[in-house]
């Protein structure tokens, strides 16, 4: 059997949906069938139901998966010991954040750490799905919220501060909202059902009446642009858009809830110098970085 076709079988089993398996992949579709194909023919069995409306594993299959998922583990950590045994700060270390906590945030803090350490190559991952750092799909994670997987290891750095924000020319047109922070009658961007769980989404629809909500976004790109441009109030990070001219905030940042910012690693990982180097770069930019992360900093 060759054991590179149980990672295809893990792709499939978790996409469930041949395109979507090839495209993870980074192959094409007939390439995945005919791996799958040799699998089975290694196992003696079906490992895959193949319906026109999605493939569905087989009971065999949800049995092979179970033994792969251990033994991807398995082997995620023994790379993770190999790459932790070197003691000079050199290769590469994978690095992911939203995407809009990436751009504004990381990647600034990152700008003079190639000249700190020359040897090291930095893959950010700008991405709005969670990667897996217990898989080792990252080395190191900045996320927002409180990661669950208690085999990693999490350091709060900081607290992000969010405000209400707008345009000059939506308060020209439509005054500013009551210092109560009552919302109602003002016209609202916030994002979609993918993110409405957030604080700051829940305190906006609190405030306001959901026939004020004009635009919704899963992106907080989007979102930011949409106040931006104008079209109404939206309560946004306030180091997102520190010194932007083109937005007035509207609210003072205590008024809003914060969200923790978190460092996450593997531990093992975190044997390794190079990893370290960077663990230890984010905690220092981001611990120095606490009053603008919580918008205390602004004064408009």
């Amino acid at each position: 059997m060759n054991w590179d076709d149980l990672r295809y079988l893990l792709v499939l089993g978790r996409a469930l949906h041949l395109a979507r398996a090839a495209k993870a992949l980074g192959v094409d579709q007939s390439t995945v069938r005919r791996r799958l194909d040799a699998l089975e023919t290694a196992l003696g069995g079906a490992l895959v139901d193949r319906r026109r409306e999605g493939w569905r594993l087989t009971a065999l299959g949800e049995r092979v998966v179970t033994h792969a998922v251990r033994l991807e583990a398995e082997i995620a950590e023994m790379s993770r010991l190999a790459s932790a045994s070197d003691d000079c700060p050199e290769g590469e270390v994978v690095l992911t954040a939203g995407e809009v906590v990436m751009a504004e945030l990381v990647v600034p803090y990152l700008a003079d750490f190639g000249a700190l350490f020359p040897e090291i190559r930095l893959d950010l991952r700008a991405s709005n799905q969670v990667l897996d750092l217990a898989r080792g799909e990252a080395d190191l994670a900045v996320r927002i919220v409180r990661p669950a997987e208690l085999a990693l290891v999490a350091r709060q750095v900081g607290s992000l501060g969010f405000a209400l924000y707008a345009s000059p020319r939506y308060l020209a047109s439509h005054g500013r909202p009551s210092p109560a922070g009552d919302l109602h009658g003002h016209r609202i961007v916030t994002f979609d059902r993918s993110l409405a769980g957030s604080p700051e989404a829940k305190w906006l629809a609190a405030r306001a009446a959901p026939s004020d909500i004009v635009a919704r976004s899963s992106s907080p790109f989007a979102m930011i642009a949409a106040v931006r441009a104008g079209l109404g109030i939206g309560a946004i990070a306030c180091a997102f858009v520190h010194g932007d001219p083109t937005l007035v905030r509207v609210s003072q940042p205590r008024e809003l809830p914060e969200r923790p910012i978190w460092l996450v690693g593997h531990p093992t990982s975190l044997h390794a110098s190079r990893v370290r180097a960077v663990w230890e770069h984010l905690v220092r930019a981001f611990e120095g970085d606490g009053p603008r992360l919580r918008g205390y900093e602004e004064n408009r």
